[in-house]
C-alpha cells in the first residue's frame, strides 16, 4: 500500500466529506461566539468582519506512531481562513477526532 491507496482508504473509511462539514460547523459556531470576535478583531483588516472569511479547506493531519498519550491515533481536519478579496490566510480552525471519530479538541488562531 502506498500514501495515495491509505488517502484513499482513510477517505473512504471515514466519510471525509462530513467530517470536512462537521469542521466547517465548528468554525461557524467558533466566529460567531462574541469573545471570539472580541478578542481577534483587531486581526482582522478593516472593514472585513469573521462573518466575511471564505473557507479553505487545507487537508487532515493525522497522528501516528506516538508513544505519549497512550499512544492512540488521532487526526485533525484543518481549514484556513482567508480574507474574501486578497484570499490571504488570517486564521487556522483545526477539529481534532480521536480514532473512535469522537470530537477532541478544536484550535483557533491567527496565522
Amino acid at each position: 500500500m502506498d500514501l495515495i491507496d491509505f488517502e484513499k482508504l482513510f477517505n473512504s473509511s471515514f466519510d471525509i466529506e462530513k467530517l470536512k462539514e462537521e469542521a466547517i460547523e465548528g468554525i461557524r459556531l467558533y466566529i460567531s461566539d462574541n469573545e471570539i470576535i472580541s478578542e481577534f478583531k483587531d486581526c482582522l483588516p478593516s472593514n472585513v468582519k469573521m462573518e466575511d472569511l471564505v473557507y479553505e479547506y487545507v487537508g487532515v493531519t493525522i497522528f501516528i506512531n506516538r508513544t505519549y498519550c497512550e499512544g492512540y491515533p488521532f487526526f485533525r481536519v484543518c481549514y484556513r481562513l482567508n480574507e474574501p478579496v486578497k484570499n490571504k490566510p488570517i486564521f487556522f480552525y483545526d477539529l481534532e477526532f480521536n480514532c473512535f471519530l469522537e470530537v477532541m479538541d478544536d484550535y483557533f488562531n491567527v496565522i
